[in-house]
């Protein structure tokens, strides 16, 4: 159903073991290994501006378990939406990505300013 993965990057820093989702040139989900917890495991979420249900996120043994568990999840959510969720979940997207590009742009720059 078109997923690929893509390493996530955060404040320019590529993480490691960190993957977003991708269907269609748009970020559907996150698949990572959750480091933090004990014993680690990984772990996947579906993270499209829409209800999604309990199933769409969890843990997996290992990164192709976690891969296929999401891809499951995925197809079962994306073949019951219909036109008018898909353009509720593009706009809704494209809206909060356009906000945080402004609020990036208007935030006062670290440079200009100067100690006495």
């Amino acid at each position: 159903m078109g997923l690929f993965l893509r390493p996530t990057v955060i404040a320019g820093d590529k993480l490691e073991n960190d993957f977003a989702v991708i269907h269609q040139g748009r970020t559907v989900g996150r698949i990572r290994l959750a480091t933090e917890r004990s014993p680690v495991f990984w772990t996947y979420a579906i993270t499209v501006p829409l209800p999604v249900p309990p199933d769409s996120s969890g843990g997996a043994a290992d990164l192709e378990d976690a891969k296929s568990r999401f891809r499951d999840a995925w197809e079962r959510l994306y073949c019951g939406l219909d036109r008018k969720s898909i353009e509720l979940w593009h706009h809704t997207q494209e809206f909060c990505a356009s906000t945080a590009a402004s609020l990036v742009r208007s935030s006062p720059s670290s440079a200009s300013t100067s100690k006495a």
